[in-house]
């Protein structure tokens, strides 16, 4: 039960800090392209659904589309460094909280129950790879975009 508890307090944390980031990135016009926008905002309403929603199937629809309609397409097609900066923060808290916990703490937070967390069961998805995948081509992507692959060239 205090494993529990625990992973209730760093599930709370880690969405508050997401929400907080995101609406300064509101704030500070760091949001600029209307792909910016459409992530930010994803981000921003299935954080607050997943932190406020006491209903497992509401849970697990967000939890579902946090992956599929926030952090997976903003590793492959972000543009804006901030975005890909915070989501590849974002894929390092999710790997080291699976490792921490055992699992996903929203598995446990939907308590094992609900249609895509069924669903990802029954494909078998090898979640902690495909999330090193990700961060791996979130980390490629940002030195693409800081140019960094070329200072290191030139020198």
């Amino acid at each position: 039960m205090q494993n529990c508890e625990n992973g209730k307090r760093f599930l709370n944390f880690w969405f508050t800090i997401l929400i907080i980031t995101l609406v300064l990135f509101y704030i500070f016009n760091i949001i600029k392209t209307k792909s910016d926008y459409f992530f930010a905002t994803i981000g921003l309403l299935l954080s607050l659904v997943i932190l406020i929603s006491n209903s497992t199937s509401i849970i697990d629809f967000a939890h579902f589309f946090l992956f599929l309609g926030y952090i997976i397409p903003l590793a492959i097609v972000s543009k804006n460094k901030n975005l890909l900066i915070l989501n590849t923060f974002v894929i390092s808290v999710v790997l080291f909280s699976r490792q921490y916990y055992g699992e996903c703490i929203l598995n446990i937070r939907q308590k094992q129950e609900g249609y895509f967390r069924n669903l990802s069961c029954e494909l078998d998805l090898d979640w902690d790879m495909l999330l090193t995948v990700l961060f791996g081509i979130s980390i490629y992507r940002l030195v693409k975009l800081f140019g960094i692959s070329k200072e290191l060239m030139m020198q």
